[in-house]
């Protein structure tokens, strides 16, 4: 298997670039306000539903595993379907660990997203 001057291989590109499109399709990415001062949260975040029943969908865990971070939270509603996950990860390194590698895959709208959320939160921090 080739290894690419990252050090990572062929399918980890891959997996990357996979994963870069799925984010760029579905994720979100959030600077918020924690404990009443502004900016000072950021965050990623991808939901779906799973039509197969209460399982996690696979694309969720394709993603984590992909990037190598985050955790997948069972979404509550009470009138709804149960069948939703989220995938979010909000700790400051692994959220700019996380853009880094999606980057070179990420269309220039989400791309404007991630620089004004990270824009306001190392503005703010």
């Amino acid at each position: 298997m080739r290894e690419f001057s990252t050090g990572a291989t062929r399918d980890t590109e891959l997996e990357l670039a996979w994963a870069g499109g799925f984010f760029d399709g579905e994720g979100s990415t959030c600077c918020t306000y924690n404990n009443g001062k502004p900016y000072t949260r950021i965050s990623l975040s991808i939901g779906q539903k799973n039509e197969e029943g209460n399982r996690i969908a696979s694309t969720l865990l394709r993603f984590q595993q992909a990037v190598g971070t985050g955790k997948i939270y069972k979404k509550a509603h009470a009138s709804r379907d149960n069948n939703q996950h989220q995938w979010s990860v909000c700790k400051r390194y692994d959220v700019l660990n996380t853009i880094l590698k999606l980057w070179p895959h990420m269309s220039g709208t989400k791309r404007k997203q991630a620089r004004r959320a990270l824009h306001l939160f190392l503005g703010a921090n």
